[in-house]
């Protein structure tokens, strides 16, 4: 069993993106992104793999809470550091600290300065305002977080505090990753975990940007952390109460993320090993969530992972959506093709790192390309991990985590947004959390499979340019 990130995959996995970017100019000349894109992805990838082999060796033996401070700090200082940098070049590139794309965030940060006004005149029911606007609920919590933060702070800057907490919350998120993966995995896996957390490439980047990303993985991580706590722990109301307001909060953030938090809270109470927790505690669970159910109004929560009610509905609708991508202005031709018979498979892989230039609105995907190469490598080891626990029968010990994390693939697989790596943001720390479970499996024999992976990840990078380039007409 390995307890640290081998240099043998580090050292591999870095040799492999080079000869991608360089496959990808010589073939691609005139398509070829600004120098500091590549730049970007080339410091995204030695950081993660060659920072994950060398902490791991490192801080193998730390005593837990100065491991633990360890964490935070990096992950913090790392995350502050990034956030100055890049609020900094976007000011002087695209005159907004939003970057290339400001259409979300801006549009969240609008609706809370309408709450301040709103509370200047007098009107404290700003929830109930955006509401009687149109405004959906699953778009008001971030929102109003942003809207308190302004509140509280007087608002003396509409970025600075707003992106601080998110680097604190990215932080904590590390520190409760190592602690969910040493419940489940052991002390090595969970300090692997962490670590690879705090160094991966697309959580350093989100706690960069006025996206609610951030917020939203912290609502999982911590949705995750009191449910086991609540499972493995002194049975104790404060236990069980925050699972439950976690997946409220989830709610006013994404309905999907809520339903899944649901669903695999359920699932946990119904399957999860007696040697994990008691029957009571299962069935206090369970008694919990269906109180919950009951007060629900027309299934809200759980009927809103798509518009669609029926699998045919929820196809039929994503099908008409790729077309309408297809045919927008700016859009990609193939994308009509794509689908769930598509998705499915590549699921815990995708979304491909864009390597050419396409269009400005597009840059911040370019400037990810690292963190989602480096995603596309560690997929590997995940799904090593979750062949390992099926065949194993150990899955009965992580019921919670697998269930989270392959129900909320599952609503991405049925719904329009599988490609895209936003919305794959929630579940990024545990599929982190996975791969290293499957890291500390490795052996020689499967070590070699490791180089067939990347020799796939070499020619499906070529040919995702391709693809991209072709079906936008720039070919």
């Amino acid at each position: 069993m390995l307890h640290y990130f081998p240099k043998y995959f580090s050292t591999r996995a870095t040799a492999c993106y080079l000869l991608v970017i360089l496959a990808v100019v010589a073939i691609f000349p005139s398509n070829t992104m600004p120098l500091y894109m590549y730049l970007f992805g080339a410091g995204s990838v030695l950081l993660f793999f060659y920072g994950a082999n060398a902490y791991s060796k490192h801080w193998l033996r730390l005593q837990t809470r100065l491991f633990e401070r360890k964490i935070f700090f990096t992950a913090f200082w790392l995350r502050i550091a990034w956030t100055v940098f890049i609020y900094l070049f976007n000011i002087n590139r695209y005159g907004s600290p939003n970057g290339s794309s400001v259409l979300d965030a801006e549009w969240y940060m609008e609706l809370a300065e309408d709450g301040l006004a709103l509370v200047k005149e007098g009107h404290w029911n700003v929830v109930s305002t955006w509401l009687h606007w149109g405004v959906d609920i699953p778009d008001t919590g971030y929102a109003y977080w942003l809207f308190l933060v302004y509140l509280f702070s007087g608002k003396f800057s509409p970025f600075i505090l707003p992106l601080v907490l998110k680097c604190l919350l990215s932080a904590l998120s590390c520190v409760w990753m190592y602690r969910i993966g040493k419940m489940h995995f052991g002390e090595s896996t969970g300090r692997l975990a962490a670590i690879f957390c705090v160094l991966d490439a697309m959580l350093i980047w989100y706690s960069g940007c006025m996206l609610k990303e951030t917020e939203m993985i912290f609502l999982s991580v911590a949705f995750i952390y009191s449910s086991e706590l609540a499972l493995r722990k002194a049975l104790k109301i404060n236990n069980f109460l925050w699972p439950f307001l976690l997946i409220a909060a989830m709610f006013t953030f994404r309905a999907a993320l809520a339903a899944v938090a649901f669903i695999s809270l359920f699932l946990t109470a119904a399957f999860t090993s007696t040697k994990v927790t008691t029957p009571f505690k299962k069935g206090a669970l369970i008694a919990g969530l269906l109180v919950i159910l009951a007060f629900s109004i027309n299934n809200m929560v759980l009927g809103s992972i798509t518009e669609g009610t029926e699998t045919g509905e929820i196809l039929t609708e994503q099908s008409a959506n790729m077309a309408w991508r297809a045919e927008r202005e700016g859009g990609n031709s193939f994308a009509k093709y794509a689908g769930a018979t598509v998705f499915a498979p590549l699921i815990f892989t995708i979304p491909f790192p864009s390597m050419t230039y396409t269009t400005e609105d597009q840059e911040m995907l370019m400037e990810v390309n690292g963190g989602y190469f480096i995603k596309n490598v560690m997929s590997f080891f995940v799904i090593l991990a979750l062949f390992t626990l099926l065949f194993s029968g150990q899955w009965r010990t992580h019921v919670l985590p697998i269930a989270f994390t392959c129900g909320y693939l599952m609503a991405l697989v049925l719904s329009v947004y599988a490609q895209s790596g936003r919305f794959h943001m929630p579940i990024i720390p545990f599929e982190l959390m996975f791969a290293a479970f499957g890291v500390s499996q490795m052996d020689v024999r499967k070590a070699k499979w490791f180089n067939w992976v990347l020799v796939a990840e070499f020619f499906i990078c070529i040919a995702w340019q391709w693809f991209k380039l072709k079906g936008k007409g720039l070919l």
